[in-house]
């Protein structure tokens, strides 16, 4: 589940740097932290395990130049840490809110902004 949580922070890295969202799948606040239900329902199989193959994506257009450059940096950072290490996100999504609530672009916005 390393995966959900890597395509998160790169989305709101995007969204902090540059007001502008990576995904356009809505975002969930989960007990363990940000879901994109999406994406959960196509990696759940492989459990603990890696992803194999490509997955399909609702995105049409290819990723621009600084799209592909801050998902590699986030990867080069993030891309070893735990899933565990990356509970840390939860903490913005956590006080006062009921489980599976959207997560808007705002919200992501101002813990990475």
């Amino acid at each position: 589940m390393q995966l959900l949580k890597l395509v998160y922070i790169a989305h709101g890295w995007m969204l902090g740097l540059y007001g502008v969202p990576l995904i356009v799948d809505e975002v969930q606040a989960w007990k363990y932290g940000p879901v994109i239900p999406s994406l959960y329902k196509a990696i759940s199989k492989y459990r603990d395990q890696p992803v194999r193959g490509p997955l399909s994506c609702q995105r049409q257009e290819q990723l621009v130049e600084v799209e592909n450059s801050l998902i590699k940096q986030v990867f080069d950072i993030y891309g070893s840490r735990s899933v565990r290490w990356c509970r840390f996100l939860r903490q913005g999504h956590k006080v006062d809110r009921p489980m599976k609530r959207t997560i808007r672009y705002e919200d992501t916005q101002t813990i990475y902004g």
